[in-house]
């Protein structure tokens, strides 16, 4: 009010907001592959954990790999040109390009790197899932899952999005004469 600033919130100067804290994953999370010849259940917080800003609910689809799911116009840089992910669960890497934040073993990150941005860049390219996968990172063997309710985000991110160990991906890669380790 001292600097002349009118009151725009629904209570004068304040505008109230929805904050998540303290949440705690649900009994009733699943994730369960269905592939020729096989079908197999994962376990939750030892193969896979959900994000929670997550959608809830289910999605079906092919898997298709989509880099680190990044589209950074300043860098020139865009995992998803050529791309199809209309109706398909991607699949991306957590974290960013080396070159995005000073090098290999960088512990600082570009806004590229955030989940949410991850989640909103396949969404608005019509993905009906998205799982993301640590990858192997130069000087870290780390494959931590990532703890449910630390990272921050809206409350809906309006796409289911999980987390899954390395060696699940590596298994979906089984066969195609590739490895996580290679994309």
């Amino acid at each position: 009010a001292e600097a002349g600033l009118q009151p725009a919130g629904e209570k004068g100067y304040l505008q109230p907001l929805q904050v998540t804290t303290g949440a705690v994953m649900g009994e009733d999370n699943r994730l369960a592959i269905h592939s020729p010849g096989e079908e197999r259940s994962l376990r939750p917080g030892q193969d896979y954990a959900p994000i929670n800003f997550s959608s809830s609910g289910t999605a079906s689809g092919q898997l298709v790999f989509a880099g680190y799911g990044i589209d950074a116009e300043e860098k020139s840089y865009d995992d998803y040109t050529h791309l199809d992910v209309q109706g398909r669960i991607v699949v991306v890497l957590r974290y960013e390009p080396p070159s995005f934040s000073g090098g290999q073993g960088s512990r600082r990150y570009t806004r590229h790197a955030n989940l949410i941005s991850k989640a909103i860049n396949a969404r608005n390219r019509g993905a009906v899932a998205v799982i993301i996968a640590n990858g192997y990172r130069e000087g870290s063997d780390s494959d931590k899952l990532i703890k449910f309710g630390s990272v921050s985000g809206p409350a809906d991110a309006g796409i289911p999005m999980l987390q899954v160990k390395n060696d699940v991906v590596e298994r979906w890669l089984e066969g195609s004469g590739r490895s996580l380790r290679d994309l």
